[in-house]
């Protein structure tokens, strides 16, 4: 017999049941909806940040740029030829006035061709600090380094220092200080032309009463132009020597290593060179650097004399010590290179070995090494 069915009820269970179910999916469809358009309105958010921040980059950029076009708004100040556009004219550096925005501690040299750019040019704080850096890097190096390409790469990032400083207008102490740094290296290098240009920039910024070491760059200038009377290649020296000796002040001639630079140039004039040889290993700070490439000019001389006047024979180991060579090898190495002829003696030590002066013919156009002091 058919049992009745409930009110409600249905083939598949309870009508209530399935209402339900479907309730509950409606409600979980609407929840996804509302999730979904949650997520889109991040990513919009998200996406519009991104948008005004790159419109804020944008902005700081068209700003930067418009404060540069203020700085070289009129490119043809910063050259002399009436056509500056076309590049053919040299910018000028007395009208140029920037300061620089670079940070890099290190920068190669390069000669400027056309007015610097800001970025290009490193202000006065970042100098200080990459001076510091190559103070500390030059100390560090080892004992043998004067070598080439240590030397061209500090003397590369000195001069772009310079070059920093020239365009940005810094005169002071700091600029004096890098001058004075550049010119001893230089001088501890043999590379005298990087000297002189230092020497020509200090000379002015003394003179403008910028504080340094004056005086011994001074004595430099004084041992510079000794130097240049023993080239035959120049023939200034005298006469721009003799300038600087009517402008030195009280305080320069009481300074001990101006003294001995003049008496150096005593010793030269006089063609004293016992005394030259005797006042030599006596040179202050980085002098004998100056007159290292003229030593083996005036030591040659110096041996034919002695050949002529002691015979008929000289002990080697006096000439060393007249001569002031650092070791008996290098007074050796001199004398065999300048046709000496060398006899032992017969305890076969160093204080025996002598020139035979009576047959030795010293070979006055021997060819020698300047840099490193020996004839080769």
């Amino acid at each position: 017999m058919d049992v009745p069915s409930s009110p409600g009820s249905g083939k598949y269970g309870p009508q209530t049941s399935k209402l339900g179910s479907s309730k509950e999916l409606k409600h979980k469809g609407s929840s996804k909806k509302a999730a979904a358009a949650a997520a889109a309105a991040a990513r919009d958010e998200e996406k519009g940040t991104e948008l005004r921040e790159r419109r804020r980059q944008r902005f700081i950029q068209e700003q930067q740029q418009q404060e540069v076009v203020r700085v070289y708004k009129d490119a043809s100040e910063y050259y002399t030829s009436s056509d500056a556009s076309a590049g053919d004219g040299e910018f000028s550096l007395d009208k140029l006035c920037m300061t620089g925005t670079s940070q890099k501690l290190e920068k190669d040299y390069l000669r400027l061709t056309s007015a610097p750019h800001p970025s290009t040019v490193r202000p006065e704080r970042v100098l200080k600090e990459a001076v510091a850096a190559l103070q500390e890097k030059w100390k560090a190096k080892p004992t043998t380094s004067a070598e080439t390409e240590g030397y061209l790469w500090m003397c590369s990032q000195l001069k772009a220092i310079r070059q920093d400083l020239l365009v940005q207008h810094i005169v002071n102490e700091f600029s004096v200080s890098t001058y004075e740094m550049h010119a001893r290296i230089a001088l501890e290098c043999l590379d005298l032309n990087e000297y002189n240009q230092c020497q020509t920039q200090l000379k002015q910024l003394y003179y403008q009463g910028i504080r340094g070491c004056e005086m011994e760059f001074v004595a430099y200038r004084i041992l510079y132009y000794v130097y240049l009377q023993g080239n035959n290649k120049y023939q200034g020296g005298s006469a721009d020597l003799a300038f600087i000796l009517m402008s030195l002040s009280e305080e320069a001639y009481a300074h001990p290593a101006v003294r001995h630079a003049l008496s150096i140039r005593s010793a030269i004039q006089q063609d004293d060179l016992h005394r030259f040889f005797k006042l030599l290993p006596e040179t202050p700070n980085k002098g004998i650097c100056i007159l290292r490439p003229m030593l083996n000019s005036w030591r040659l001389k110096y041996l034919i004399r002695m050949c002529k006047g002691f015979k008929p024979s000289i002990l080697v180991s006096f000439i060393r010590t007249e001569m002031a060579f650092d070791t008996h090898q290098d007074c050796v190495m001199f004398l065999q290179k300048a046709g000496c002829l060398l006899v032992q003696g017969p305890t076969m030590s160093e204080e025996d070995l002598e020139v035979n002066t009576k047959e030795t013919v010293v070979d006055a156009s021997a060819v020698f090494d300047k840099a490193a002091g020996f004839l080769v």
